[in-house]
């Protein structure tokens, strides 16, 4: 198994940051590696949609088809895959928007899990390439920020 956590504080509170985040299809607008996607992509995602991601690393691309599964408004939210690109390998995403004075500490947690035998999984280097949520937490900040009015819920 392997786990990450990265945060960043957003100047929004959660409730804003949290509507940009839980609809898909800002994902593909700031996540480093999301290439294409399909499923719920222009409303916020909640429990049980599901989502397909095609992400794209050096020469490597692969789909994952995640499934909402926490959904709690302006607090938590929590997407899996049973085969995050490759069989024996899946994953969980988890999403916390904590409010602080700043406006909201938004962290995230994946956990990658790989079956017996999928320890030398090609992917391996990209689960633990620090840079890769780094930047797409950096990038949501930036286009969360960016936004001058309300959001639209």
């Amino acid at each position: 198994m392997i786990r990450s956590r990265d945060q960043v504080v957003v100047r929004r509170d959660p409730q804003d940051t949290y509507f940009f985040l839980t609809m898909p299809r800002n994902v593909l607008r700031t996540h480093p590696l999301v290439v294409h996607l399909t499923g719920v992509t222009d409303r916020c995602a909640v429990a049980g949609d599901e989502v397909t991601q095609v992400l794209a690393s050096g020469d490597e691309m692969f789909s994952a088809v995640w499934t909402v599964g926490r959904a709690e408004w302006g607090h938590r939210w929590s997407v899996e895959t049973p085969q995050y690109g490759w069989r024996g390998v899946g994953a969980q995403v988890d999403y916390l928007f904590e409010p602080v004075a700043e406006g909201t500490k938004l962290t995230r947690v994946m956990t990658v899990r790989l079956a017996p035998g999928h320890q030398e999984c090609r992917a391996l280097r990209q689960f633990t390439d620090r840079s890769v949520p780094q930047r797409f937490l950096h990038n949501v900040k930036h286009r969360v920020e960016a936004v001058r009015g309300a959001f639209s819920f």
